[in-house]
């Protein structure tokens, strides 16, 4: 019986020590356990963010990009087809906007799930087609209006040419006085007033007695004038085709607009609900971090490090991931860097490729803002911006600059005669001549619209500038493009106007350049081929 109760203590005391290891090692095994579990978890949802940032939301990025930058572009087509003066422009502005409207289309529009956005650029599309067909009759009428002025010019002619009575050729002078107002009037409300003028004057003529002499030939100025297919009805139908234009085109752009506020709006939620996802997952990771370190510190030292472990390898990456992440988003250019050799880094890299893209199809927008489509060089806009900083430059260091305004001679007879793709690529020969001669990084060659160029000599005397438009004119004479319409030269030639500006024509703003556009067509008016300063018609 002794032995027994000898026994018991031992038995006891073995109980005792194996539940204390089974509680441990369930309590180690538990919270082994719950760190893999949140670390894992955290992993996952980060893992899943990362790819949910680069196989959707980044790309929904890119493609608003280029949604909004083909949008912005209706604008000025949509102006450019409103004005334009030939079927064939109007055609090949119209094409344009149908390649736009193909591309975003291509975007996959529909990729914002927005009803109101697919309506207005449904009914963007729809109003296009009615501009276009208004525009199109407007052409017509308008080559009616100059076949129809054509016959009354040779009607006058006839009549100016016979030996009318006095009181008859006065009457009549004032006809054709009323009908030139009438061609050239663009008020609907005035146009109206000069036919009930014209009416009046053709009902006095009628009741002078000569009239019958001349009757036939004055029925027919008549009918020519106020007939039903007449240039005053020619001209009301134009003058009301282009009120409708108007009325469509300030509708249209502000539709576009709207679509463009549009697409601003959702692109702005998109990357707002970026950033709150990314801001809420930040959250999370800190807290359950806490629990994490509360687990840790009442656990095994080996525990402690474990987590360590997990903390410096996974989490931290992931945490500074996600704050890299939201500064890309707001503006950041620095690439995020990660020395590691796993799935994190391949999101990282992921995310910088993307990041990139955009950053570049930004930069590309920017630069096509600023040249010029067909030469490649500065555009009109970047023209205004360097003009400015220029007046800026004369002002601070008080040094003189030139302007040279350049347009190509004849180069409607060309364009006429060798057709608009000849008359794209001399342009373009143009452009390479230009630059060919100015050269320094301080100076600038733009394109200022159609066939004129104009150029920036930065801190240039008059003389040097003279001696700039002489070697203008003689690379673009060496370069020898055949212009056999262009007067008496054989090849494409310049007229260059010239106007120096020094601090006292800052105040001139843009003043200046007209100085320059003066002094061009002086050029132009003493045979071409030349340059005109403006300093020397001031001297004459």
């Amino acid at each position: 019986m002794s032995n027994k109760i000898k026994k018991y203590p031992y038995l006891k005391f073995n109980f005792n020590l194996m539940t204390m290891f089974l509680v441990f090692s369930t309590t180690l095994l538990t919270l082994f356990a719950t760190i893999l579990i949140i670390t894992y978890s955290r992993f996952n949802d980060y893992k899943t963010l990362i790819y949910d940032i680069t196989d959707n939301s980044i790309p929904k990025i890119i493609k608003t990009t280029n949604i909004y930058a083909h949008v912005k572009e209706f604008i000025y087509l949509n102006e450019k087809m409103r004005t334009s003066t030939t079927d064939i422009q109007r055609r090949i502005t119209y094409q344009q906007i149908i390649y736009k409207i193909l591309l975003i289309n291509k975007f996959e529009i529909k990729v914002f799930n927005n009803k109101e956005l697919e309506e207005k650029f449904s009914a963007l599309k729809k109003e296009f087609k009615i501009i276009n067909k208004i525009v199109q009759d407007e052409i017509i009428i308008r080559n009616k209006i100059k076949d129809k002025i054509q016959h009354i010019y040779t009607l006058d002619s006839y009549f100016i040419k016979q030996n009318l009575y006095p009181k008859l050729q006065t009457e009549f002078l004032e006809i054709i006085n009323l009908t030139i107002q009438a061609h050239e009037e663009d008020v609907l409300d005035k146009l109206i007033d000069i036919k009930t003028k014209l009416n009046k004057k053709f009902n006095l003529l009628e009741e002078n007695k000569k009239y019958h002499k001349y009757k036939e030939y004055l029925d027919e100025y008549k009918l020519n004038v106020l007939g039903k297919n007449g240039l005053i009805p020619l001209k009301l139908q134009e003058l009301h085709l282009k009120d409708k234009s108007l009325q469509i085109e300030s509708f249209v752009r502000n539709l576009i607009q709207k679509f463009v506020d549009k697409i601003e709006e959702l692109s702005i939620e998109e990357n707002n609900k970026l950033l709150k996802q990314s801001k809420e997952n930040s959250n999370q990771l800190q807290i359950q971090m806490r629990y994490v370190a509360i687990i840790i510190f009442t656990g095994l030292i080996f525990l402690i490090l474990f987590i360590y472990y997990i903390r410096q390898k996974i989490i931290k990456r992931l945490i500074a991931l996600s704050e890299n992440i939201q500064l890309r988003f707001q503006g950041s250019r620095e690439e995020i860097i990660d020395n590691g050799h796993d799935e994190i880094s391949s999101i990282v890299k992921n995310v910088n490729f993307f990041a990139s893209k955009v950053q570049e199809q930004n930069e590309k927008l920017k630069e096509l803002s600023l040249t010029d489509g067909l030469t490649k060089i500065a555009n009109r806009r970047l023209f205004d911006i360097k003009f400015e900083n220029e007046l800026n430059m004369i002002k601070r260091y008080n040094h003189e600059s030139a302007i040279l305004m350049i347009d190509v001679d004849n180069f409607k007879l060309y364009n006429d005669n060798y057709g608009h793709s000849k008359g794209d690529e001399c342009l373009k020969k143009l452009s390479e001549v230009l630059k060919s001669v100015v050269k320094r990084e301080i100076d600038l060659v733009a394109r200022y619209g159609g066939e004129e160029f104009i150029c920036i000599l930065s801190n240039t005397g008059e003389q040097k500038a003279k001696n700039i438009a002489t070697s203008i004119l003689k690379a673009l004479a060496d370069t020898n493009i055949t212009h056999e319409y262009n007067g008496d030269f054989s090849f494409v030639t310049l007229s260059i106007g010239i106007t120096m500006i020094t601090r006292d024509d800052i105040k001139l703003g843009h003043s200046n350049i007209e100085k320059a556009d003066e002094a061009l067509y002086e050029a132009k008016r003493q045979g071409k081929n030349r340059y005109i300063c403006y300093r020397d018609l001031e001297t004459d």
